[in-house]
């Protein structure tokens, strides 16, 4: 129903419903009321601030679309900071095209009527692009739609004010809008529906920098919390709260869910409540809030846990990029992968081989998306923010020679089956491709059946290509992974990271570390001679030490050096850099991974136990092994070859000798640590184990004389190597390689 007048309806569609308020009959039944507000004729009630003023539905970007009331004292307060901080002059003349069914309308519609500005309806921006031309005050846009339309378009469309809100502004749009519009001030302004519109709001100073999300609007505050309500510090990641005069009373006949995002504000007067928005946030050095993503965009691919935000923030931070957004899909059942879609900046065109190195540099490797794909436009809803269910199937790049042997014919034929692709070049690289360590060992096991040769996993971390992998295939001497230094990594022009074999003798495990560290650093894992067949020898601490001192200089002769350890490995790591101190070197980097010196002499563990243990560190935790050592071997053994596992390639006397290590490494830890003078440790702490062994950690002071670094991961002791506490460690490490090489 429109409400309107004589005139006015002349030139509305005929089809519509009317109610035109000055004929006479309409005129007659208004002038039997009263001016004042409505009231029930029996019990008086007049309107009060707090009653509702309209129920407006979200749009359903987060979830189910909820009707959400407002109130009039909400809305009264969003108006009057509006009018004063745009000023009667940016409100003079607004382009309006939000739908009435968004809350930014509120906004757009209500605040130049207060101020007697003129107000210019569109259906959308797309038809102002088509005029050419467009000149006024005041533009109010998601920047999505604003993108795909005015700037796409590159129309003559200048406005003294320029509002954007509903999404997050990438620094690559700014610069756009600031290129393209030089005359304009940026706000950029946050709110969500349930606290009326606008919460914080920040303006460009032209003094360069990432737009942030600003500080609180009138009769606002803002809270950055962590899980239990506490405030986090200035830089740290937390959940932005919302108080003040601005929240909505709740949800439209939702008391349950009113409840839930509603919650009680420990910070103010008693009764007063706080609005929990689901978006993360941190409060920058200078005072402003920066935005982050969706609490709810946080998704958990391969065990890791992962902030799309992050990694969409890192993309749209590159000049050419004007907008873009990760997601995650399942094309492979059970395999999900990140995938990346870009909008290129006008006048841009984007390369993505350059956008996957850039996001190698910054983030670790599980956060690149498997592929990215350039689009025109983001596909919006009708509210004019993103339509991810509309996002095209990403597509894979593949732009290298062609097969030019049998062999690599084959091979690529085996990388595109493994990674569900249609072609694979010689040249393309198996994890550019979207490969990881499960498709790994699906591909060695698929190379094994189709060629007979063993690839080993070393060989394709090092030849990820077809055309690098196909003559390592050809050597007649197969590599030994059982050798030390094993080289997990050739980096270059960077001095070593020597990573420390667990109890089973292997070192394999640290070759998760090479995701989350720099591409050019050089990671060695030193292992138990006993494994590549040699002679075991003395097995004291010492003299375990001593020989690793001599792997490490072989690849090393001279400091400083840089050691790292989990469990076992750490009490090796710290033992090789008491004995290199004494030998007059410098270590500069010991990292030591919920490693502790021994306390009580250690239960050795049987034959049964030794291969478990095994089992579990090559992730195969959990099998039931038959009672009695050879009956055991052979269902290990078996095991191993069925699942076309690396190690299924050894013989069977190479698994006992790797199982009777096991017993070996736990009695050489039930003797005390070598002493040194001045080792500074950063050591990792798996907190979930430490209140079973309180101050344990302490007790390496009397063996390092230097200074501990403690940082405490969530995770258990058998956890420390896997996605998340992995991510952190490795983060950590990689920075203080990073201080190192700068210094």
């Amino acid at each position: 129903l429109t409400l309107t007048t004589t005139k006015a309806a002349q030139d509305l569609p005929a089809s519509g419903r009317y109610l035109l308020l000055d004929e006479p009959d309409v005129q007659n039944q208004l002038a039997a009321h009263t001016a004042g507000n409505p009231t029930d004729e029996h019990r008086p009630t007049p309107l009060h601030p707090q009653h509702p003023a309209y129920a407006i539905y979200t749009s359903g970007s987060t979830g189910q679309p909820k009707g959400v009331v407002i109130t009039h004292a909400s809305a009264v307060d969003l108006v009057t900071w509006a009018a004063a901080a745009f000023g009667d002059r940016a409100l003079s003349q607004v382009l309006a095209s939000t739908s009435l069914n968004f809350d930014v309308s509120v906004f757009e519609y209500m605040t130049p009527l207060t101020v007697g500005g003129r107000i210019e309806v569109v259906r959308n921006l797309l038809d102002v692009a088509e005029t050419g031309h467009w000149q006024g005050s005041l533009i109010s846009a998601v920047p999505s739609a604003l993108s795909n339309t005015l700037l796409r378009a590159g129309a003559d469309i200048q406005a003294g004010t320029v509002v954007l809100a509903g999404e997050a502004l990438s620094p690559g749009l700014m610069a756009q809008i600031s290129e393209q519009m030089p005359s304009s001030t940026i706000w950029n302004v946050y709110g969500p529906t349930e606290a009326t519109v606008y919460a914080t709001a920040w303006v460009d100073d032209g003094a360069g920098g990432a737009p942030s999300i600003g500080s609180p609007v009138w009769n606002t505050r803002a809270y950055v919390l962590d899980r239990n309500l506490s405030p986090v510090p200035p830089g740290v990641q937390g959940e932005l709260y919302l108080a003040g005069t601005g929240l909505a009373r709740g949800y439209l006949n939702r008391p349950g869910l009113t409840a839930q995002r509603f919650v009680a504000c420990p910070f103010g007067a008693p009764g007063e409540r706080m609005y929990r928005t689901g978006d993360l946030v941190r409060w920058r050095a200078d005072g402003e809030l920066e935005y982050l993503g969706r609490a709810d965009d946080q998704v958990k691919v391969r065990g890791f846990r992962i902030e799309l935000g992050e990694i969409e923030s890192t993309l749209t931070s590159r000049p050419d990029v004007a907008q873009a957004v990760v997601t995650v899909r399942e094309d492979r059942p059970g395999d999900r992968q990140l995938f990346g879609y870009v909008v290129p900046a006008p006048g841009h065109t984007l390369e993505v081989q350059p956008l996957r190195q850039d996001l190698r540099r910054t983030l670790p490797d599980y956060m690149v998306p498997a592929a990215i794909t350039v689009i025109d436009a983001l596909p919006l809803n009708p509210n004019g923010k993103l339509d991810r269910n509309a996002l095209p199937a990403p597509r894979f790049t593949s732009s290298g020679r062609h097969p030019r042997t049998p062999q690599e014919e084959v091979l690529c034929g085996l990388f595109a089956e493994v990674l569900g692709l249609d072609r694979v070049s010689i040249d393309d690289n198996f994890f550019d491709l979207g490969g990881h360590s499960l498709l790994a060992t699906r591909l060695i096991g698929r190379v094994r059946a189709a060629l007979g040769r063993d690839l080993s996993i070393r060989a394709l971390f090092e030849s990820p290509t077809v055309a690098a992998l196909a003559p390592r295939l050809l050597r007649d001497d197969a590599e030994s992974e059982f050798g030390s230094p094993l080289l997990l990594r050739e980096g270059t022009g960077q001095r070593p990271l020597f990573c420390l074999h667990t109890m089973t003798g292997l070192a394999w495990v640290y070759a998760r570390l090479l995701r989350y560290l720099d591409p050019l650093q050089s990671v060695y894992g030193i292992q138990a001679d006993v494994l590549a067949g040699k002679e075991e020898g003395p097995v004291g601490l010492a003299e375990t030490a001593g020989r690793y001192v001599e792997q490490i200089r072989s690849v090393q002769p001279q400091g400083p050096y840089r050691l790292l350890g989990w469990s076992f490995g750490g009490n090796l790591a710290h033992a090789v850099a008491a004995l290199l101190e004494e030998q007059g070197e410098r270590v500069d980097l010991l990292a030591l991974l919920d490693a502790y010196p021994p306390n009580d002499p250690t239960r050795l563990p049987t034959g049964e136990e030794a291969l478990s243990a095994l089992l579990e560190e090559i992730g195969h935790a959990g099998v039931a092994l038959e009672r009695g050592v050879p009956a055991q071997l052979d269902r290990v053994h078996a095991l191993l070859r069925d699942t076309d596992h690396p190690l299924g390639r050894i013989d069977r006397d190479q698994l006992g000798r790797m199982g009777a290590y096991v017993r070996s490494a736990a009695e050489t830890l039930r003797e005390a640590p070598l002493t040194a003078r001045n080792l500074n440790v950063l050591f990792f702490e798996a907190s979930r184990d430490a209140v079973e062994r309180p101050g344990r950690v302490d007790e390496w002071n009397k063996y390092t004389g230097g200074e501990i670094q403690v940082h405490r991961i969530d995770c258990d002791h058998q956890s420390m190597l896997d996605g998340e506490p992995l991510s952190e460690i490795a983060t950590v490490v990689a920075r203080e390689l990073a201080k190192l090489r700068s210094t």
